[in-house]
């Protein structure tokens, strides 16, 4: 039996936030959250603890760099992926690259190696 993959899903764009929702369930994963901002997706982490979170980078109150590395802070072992604009300041990006560079793989992974 393979297990379900349980994913938070956090995007401002609702057009965004439900493209991704489809296809995860396409993909058969259980979206178990939906949040809107960082601080919203800190709380649902803590309280979902979801195998996988889908990260927006640019969000209203608290940005996804910084939810980022909250949700880091209080889970070494999150698996967070970053969903974001191609058209991101370079600087936002080497933050981002130096904040995970010791934690994540920047390759993409296979789908069972995903919540391992």
């Amino acid at each position: 039996m393979v297990a379900i993959i349980r994913i938070l899903v956090v995007d401002d764009s609702v057009v965004l936030r439900n493209m991704i929702v489809r296809m995860s369930q396409s993909l058969e994963y259980e979206v178990v959250g939906l949040a809107c901002d960082g601080v919203e997706a800190i709380e649902q982490y803590k309280k979902l603890r979801p195998d996988v979170v889908t990260m927006d980078m640019s969000m209203p109150k608290l940005n996804g760099l910084e939810a980022l590395k909250t949700i880091l802070a209080y889970d070494a072992l999150a698996k967070i992926i970053v969903v974001s604009a191609v058209n991101q300041k370079k600087e936002w990006w080497y933050r981002l690259w130096k904040l995970v560079q010791n934690t994540s793989s920047l390759n993409p992974l296979p789908r069972k190696d995903l919540v391992k």
